[in-house]
Parts: C-alpha cells; sequence; structure tokens
C-alpha cells in the first residue's frame, strides 16, 4: 500500500519509461526503407529510373544505443520509486484508500504493458505466448478475486504473486539493457527467458494455489444485491 503524495513521481516515471522503450523498440525497427534505383528499358530519352522499397535488414530492427540507454534508465528510475513508497508507506503508516488502489493498478500496468510491446517487437527476446499466458492469468486471477466480494469474502492474492510482478519486471529489465547493449545480448537474452519462465511458474501457481485453498467458494450461493 503506497500513500497517495508518493504515487506522484512514479506514474510520471513510468510514462516517461514508456515513452522512452517505445522510442526504442519502434523507432529503428521502423526505420524509413531506402529507395534503391532500377532501370528499365526506357524510351528515346534513355532508360528510365525508377525505384522500389529496400528490404529491411536485420540491423532495422536493432535499437539504437542511445535510445535504449535512456528507456533502460527510467525503467530503474520508476521500479525504485515503486519500491520506494511501498517502504515509505509501511513504515510511517500513511496509506490510504486512493494508494491502496492506485498502486497495484500502477504494477500491472507498468509489468503488462512494457511486456506486451517487447513480445510483439521482440518475439527472439520475449515470446508473445508466454505473455498472453500471463495476461490470461491475471484476468482470471483477477475475475476470481471480484467474485468472492459477492459471496461475503475477500480474499488476496498471497506471496507468489508479487514474486511473480517481480520477476515480470526483471524479464522487462534485462530485455531493455540487452537492447540497449548488444554486446551483452549473448548472457542477458538467456537470462531474459529465465526470469520470464519463473514468472510464469509463480503465476500459474499462485493462482491453482489461490483456487484451490478457497474452492468452496464455487458452491456458495451469491450475497442478495442489496448486501453486496
Amino acid at each position: 500500500m503506497a500513500p497517495y503524495g508518493l504515487l506522484l513521481p512514479r506514474p510520471l516515471a513510468m510514462g516517461w519509461s514508456g515513452y522512452a522503450a517505445f522510442l526504442t523498440l519502434s523507432g529503428p525497427g521502423r526505420a524509413q526503407r531506402r529507395a534503391a534505383p532500377i532501370a528499365d528499358g526506357g524510351g528515346a530519352l534513355g532508360p528510365t529510373v525508377r525505384t522500389r522499397p529496400k528490404s529491411p535488414s536485420p540491423a532495422d530492427h536493432v535499437p539504437a544505443p542511445e535510445a535504449g540507454i535512456p528507456a533502460f534508465g527510467l525503467f530503474l528510475l520508476a521500479s525504485i520509486t515503486d519500491a520506494l513508497d511501498g517502504w515509505t508507506a509501511r513504515h510511517l503508516g500513511c496509506a490510504n484508500n486512493v494508494g491502496v488502489f492506485l498502486d497495484p493498478m500502477a504494477d500491472k500496468i507498468f509489468a503488462n504493458v512494457l511486456l506486451i510491446w517487447l513480445a510483439c517487437h521482440h518475439p527472439d527476446w520475449i515470446p508473445l505466448w508466454a505473455v498472453l499466458l500471463l495476461l490470461v492469468r491475471a484476468f482470471a486471477v483477477q475475475g476470481f478475486c471480484s467474485m468472492a466480494p459477492c459471496l461475503g469474502e475477500v480474499i488476496g492474492t498471497g506471496t507468489m504473486n508479487k514474486w511473480k510482478l517481480v520477476f515480470q519486471l526483471v524479464t522487462v529489465g534485462i530485455a531493455l539493457g540487452g537492447l540497449a547493449w548488444q554486446a551483452s545480448a549473448f548472457i542477458l537474452q538467456p537470462l531474459t527467458r529465465l526470469a520470464l519462465a519463473l514468472a510464469l511458474f509463480t503465476g500459474l501457481w499462485s493462482m491453482l494455489t489461490l483456487f484451490r485453498d478457497n474452492r468452496d467458494l464455487w458452491m456458495r450461493e451469491p450475497a442478495p444485491m442489496e448486501k453486496r
């Protein structure tokens, strides 16, 4: 739970981090294709020169280091402020309902949006199927937790769910670092896959544990509408 005041710098840093990642991942990959001249038979005035778009090369999809380093730095800034506001809220007792609502929402947006973007533009680093599986798991858990109050219960997601978020952020951070410093890609790419595998494991395990520990909720009658 985070205080409202300390949450303000974090969305700003998260927004800039996402924008910098957008520039990093989409700018070089969508570089304008240079035209290559083609000569045909032509007419009386000589050969006619036409142009055709040049096929994209692998180099066109490599993020420029000057764009990747700021994206990685801003990602670190957003992650540090995330940890700082939670620590401050716990130790100073300044949590409130606004922070309780915004903190997990900001975490989910921060981790999932960047994972989706990376998976769409760099599937060799983060496979799209793994990100979609994480999203399906998130929808299932959120739906189950939203159903519980209708049955007179309030349930939490547990420690493993927090570890899932940590591994998601580690996955994004390693991938951004590897895309910013291509020379280290041979080390950071396998580490990205390992962190993503840990995020999948902890996420699916926490979901199954949540369903198992609260399996009696499936059999209960919903509470009357006026009591919800």
